[in-house]
């Protein structure tokens, strides 16, 4: 785990996932099932390694990259959003919210 200069602390997906799995709760991870977002719903840039489906300030839902949710999103938890991140083989589990 990483402290950002923002104060935020951020881990690879891969360790997140080795967190979890090993010594996380036991609970199944839960996997994106439809198909994967392919850009942002904001800014339309390409989502590379995770992306936020979540409630933004102005009422709709969007599949964000984590730079739009910075700015454009409501925070995590039920009724505001999830946080998805790429696992090795290319799909998408939950890793927040």
């Amino acid at each position: 785990m990483v402290r950002l200069p923002d104060g935020v602390y951020a881990m690879s997906v891969d360790g997140f996932l080795d967190l979890i799995t090993n010594d996380g709760p036991d609970e199944p991870l839960k996997e994106w099932l439809g198909t994967p977002p392919s850009s942002c719903d904001i800014c339309r840039k390409p989502i590379t390694d995770s992306f936020i489906d979540g409630r933004t300030v102005h009422g709709p839902w969007a599949n964000m990259c984590p730079t739009c949710f910075k700015r454009e999103g409501v925070g995590l938890g039920t009724g505001h959003g999830q946080h998805y991140g790429m696992t090795p083989t290319g799909g998408f589990v939950k890793i927040g919210g």
